[in-house]
């Protein structure tokens, strides 16, 4: 369980494959952080009561308290719980002072690596690096060494260095500059990487070379002097320290306002400022890692935590060490407690595809209630799995937008083709889908790619040294100029205006996988994939979820391209 951002609950057997959801996708409140109560009673509904008996439970959360009697209650119901672990005799675990949020961060990696053995390096030391906002006693950043493992002896990480403190948090950098250009901390940030690809659409060469000496002046007093002094673990006041952490959003914002109106006289809540200040923490984050990395002579890398969401920040990562690099797909708080079960537990953990929201209820929905008319057009339900490809790829080769529900729920921040929109990879494309979605046009879209293509359009030595990354969209790739013509919807420009990169969802051509069939079956050597919703919601859940963001989307469909496809049931 993970309490707090993206508050979730998995079950793992250690047998069959995991069961978890998001609390936000089954109360339609993105980013919601309440405890996750819902998450917690859909997986109990599913289970056997001598499934529930006697289970290890492991709770991740950012607070400096340890104690679950004080944890605040907008987080966690500590009533629910103790009745609960009393009831099937669970044995409780939290994150403490001995494990901490970063380690339970560093042992997700771990785990997630560990299912891409025979993918790693057999050169070099490998490091584990943690950087998000803050987790237990406003630590920031934390890196680990990999130590001595054999045959039958566990993989453990040593701590090599920690950063303590609000104010040297790179994770808070890029959230409280978030909300200094008007936008939404824990959802917007992504925006950026759309916004700083602009700056020269607005600064010259000198302004922008100027801004990048400001970036790196403020990534050596932010990066550098804390490797070079040690940074103390502060005393506990609370659950966090409120009056340090609005302190360290006030200096932030004040450093953004001498920026803006010092050197570009520019309005916060502008586009500009979107763009400014959006290119100024994309290099301070890129600076300051690139730094760490090489002080302290990392060639192979593990990454987690919520800056590594940051797909250009990996691509960075990737062109900057010689090993191999793996960025845990479920780098935000969500896939946590995953390190704790790794740690105390000492076994695999099997992520799978991620697709482990079970959808039991298409068994008994009665397609009847789909009313004819209008309002319903251009739903279908489809009962196998080749009925299913058949008509999704029919659909998208007459030139339609597809909405596309089977299977299991992805569990992360991806949408993985279970519950994803489908389209031809045009700009055109990409700017309907956003309409109809109500969303921003400023970033470009994901590709959907099988692994053949992949290595042909990208690049191959690249490809290679990401270990399991790439087919979770996570990672962000340099592409062939000759892949750019007829893909632009899913090509992010870099800021000097000659290299793309994107960010795929490559597919195993074995796989035998729906979209594998799909993409066979295709003209096109990939398809756009982005999530199924509309502005403001989270990743669809239901199937009334489906219809309800479908019938949002057709009001806006004057071209009567929208198609919605459910499979009702696995083959």
């Amino acid at each position: 369980m993970t309490l707090g951002h993206n508050s979730s609950v998995i079950f793992y057997d250690c047998e069959n494959n995991p069961i978890g959801y998001e609390e936000e996708r089954l109360t339609g409140i993105k980013s919601d952080s309440a405890f996750p109560v819902k998450a917690l009673n859909k997986i109990i509904e599913q289970l056997s009561p001598e499934q529930l008996e006697n289970c290890n439970v492991f709770i991740s959360h950012w607070f400096d308290t340890h104690n679950m009697a004080d944890f605040p209650s907008k987080y966690f119901d500590f009533q629910l719980m103790h009745d609960l672990a009393w009831h099937y005799n669970w044995k409780v675990k939290t994150v403490d002072g001995d494990f901490t949020h970063h380690d339970a961060h560093a042992y997700s990696g771990l785990a997630f690596q560990e299912n891409y053995e025979a993918q790693q390096s057999e050169h070099g030391k490998r490091h584990h690096l943690v950087v998000d906002g803050f987790g237990n006693n406003q630590e920031v950043l934390s890196l680990y060494e990999e130590g001595p493992a054999g045959k039958g002896i566990p993989t453990k990480l040593h701590l090599v260095k920690r950063i303590y403190g609000y104010n040297n948090s790179l994770g808070l950098l890029y959230q409280y500059a978030t909300s200094f250009c008007g936008m939404k901390e824990n959802q917007d940030e992504y925006k950026f990487l759309g916004y700083e690809s602009m700056i020269n659409n607005i600064l010259s060469k000198q302004d922008v070379k100027i801004l990048d000496s400001l970036a790196l002046s403020f990534s050596i007093r932010y990066g550098t002097e804390n490797l070079l002094k040690e940074s103390k673990k502060p005393n506990a006041l609370g659950y966090i320290n409120l009056a340090k952490l609005k302190e360290a959003k006030i200096n932030l914002h004040k450093e953004f306002s001498k920026i803006l109106v010092t050197n570009y006289d520019v309005k916060p809540d502008s586009e500009t400022s979107r763009i400014i200040i959006g290119y100024f923490v994309q290099s301070c984050l890129e600076q300051t890692i690139k730094v760490i990395l090489q002080h302290y002579k990392v060639e192979n890398v593990t990454c987690t935590g919520g800056c590594f969401m940051n797909v250009k920040l990996n691509n960075h990562i990737l062109n900057t060490v010689k090993g191999d690099v793996c960025i845990n797909p479920l780098a935000g708080d969500q896939g946590a407690a995953i390190g704790m079960f790794r740690h105390f537990t000492n076994t695999t953990f099997r992520f799978g595809d991620l697709c482990w929201g079970i959808r039991n209820y298409f068994d008994s929905f009665d397609n009847n209630t789909i009313a004819s008319g209008d309002s319903f057009h251009n739903i279908i339900f489809t009962k196998s799995n080749d009925e299913f490809v058949r008509i999704v790829s029919k659909l998208l080769d007459s030139g339609n937008i597809v909405n596309v529900i089977q299977g299991n729920m992805e569990f992360g921040p991806r949408a993985l083709c279970n519950t994803s929109t489908l389209a031809v990879p045009t700009l055109d494309n990409v700017r309907y889908i956003n309409k109809v979605n109500e969303r921003n046009e400023v970033m470009p879209m994901a590709p959907v790619i099988l692994d053949y293509s992949a290595e042909m359009l990208m690049h191959k030595d690249k490809l290679d040294r990401v270990i399991g990354s790439s087919e979770f969209m996570i990672m962000a790739h340099d592409v062939q100029k000759f892949f750019i013509d007829g893909n632009r919807g899913v090509m992010h420009i870099k800021p000097d205006m000659e290299h793309y990169t994107c960010r795929p969802q490559v597919i195993d051509r074995e796989s035998n996988s729906n979209i594998a069939k799909i993409l066979e079956n295709t003209s096109r050597m990939c398809l756009i994939n982005t999530s199924f919703n509309t502005h403001g919601r989270p990743i669809i859940f239901s199937v009334q979820d489906a219809i309800d963001d479908f019938k949002r989307q057709r009001e806006k469909d004057n071209k009567n391209i929208l198609s919605l496809v459910i499979l009702e049931k696995n083959d």
